[in-house]
């Protein structure tokens, strides 16, 4: 079960590798183990003024382009990964390796499986990508409006201190149960590449996500890694877009709990 945060409900937690936990490098090292995996799996990142901002890249299905572009990206983001897949181990230790992030995609999970499906499949998960910090939900066809559902998966979540990423529309009951459940978690404010914009659009799409960070204190979006123009568009605003406004940290540093 996830360690207590005495700064719940004010600030994320502060994952491993950053400024706030250099100093004392080898405890941290021996200590490791007792992290939640949010913290234990985090990838370090030089924290940085101003608003946090956080990119996710689903990368399923998979496509040999998009992990080559992903591990050249500039950046730490976080990469979603179908945990069905068979090369998805594979993938997950070489954008680890990079400094990048992995999420579980919670793709085909049983809407109708009891206690013992939930195990088996959770237990399946967390054997094909063990480094990874969250599940995060489809965007289509997901779990998030299904309370049940969703207040089901919580205790799988919690168990190891694993994070929750959800979709900021309606009421979002999965967000609510975890909440009440004591599991992390954070919102995409926005899939940036929905329609397949172009790239020059989907920079118009980051400018306005950095707006909503200056606003609100932190962002989260999200695209796909296998339409180029994603990372065109993330490496174009990263050069010459707002980023420069933000700091652009691991989706980690957004997990929040209740």
């Amino acid at each position: 079960i996830a360690p207590t945060d005495n700064n719940a409900g004010t600030a994320p937690d502060t994952p491993p590798g950053t400024a706030a936990d250099t100093g004392a490098e080898g405890d941290a090292q021996a200590d490791a183990g007792d992290l939640p995996a949010r913290q234990r799996f985090a990838a370090a990142y030089d924290p940085a003024p101003g608003p946090l901002f956080a990119v996710i890249l689903l990368d399923a299905p998979a496509d040999p382009g998009a992990e080559a572009a992903i591990l050249a990206l500039p950046m730490p983001v976080a990469v979603a990964l179908d945990p069905h897949d068979p090369d998805a181990p594979r993938r997950a230790q070489s954008y680890r390796a990079a400094g990048h992030e992995v999420l579980i995609l919670a793709a085909g999970l049983p809407v109708r499986a009891n206690a013992s499906d939930m195990e088996v499949t959770f237990d399946g998960w967390f054997r094909a990508l063990p480094e990874a910090v969250a599940l995060i939900d489809p965007a289509e066809g997901g779990f998030q409006g299904n309370r049940g559902l969703a207040q089901a998966l919580m205790p799988f979540l919690a168990a190891d201190g694993h994070g929750l990423v959800t979709h900021e529309r309606g009421l979002n009951p999965a967000q609510q149960s975890a909440n009440s459940a004591g599991v992390a978690n954070t919102t995409v404010f926005r899939i940036i590449d929905s329609d397949d914009e172009n790239q020059f659009t989907i920079r118009r799409y980051l400018d306005r996500a950095t707006f909503r960070a200056q606003q609100e204190g932190r962002v989260v979006v999200m695209g796909r890694a296998a339409h180029p123009d994603t990372i065109d568009g993330l490496i174009g605003w990263r050069m010459e877009g707002r980023a420069g406004q933000v700091a652009i940290v691991p989706v980690s540093a957004l997990l929040r709990l209740p």
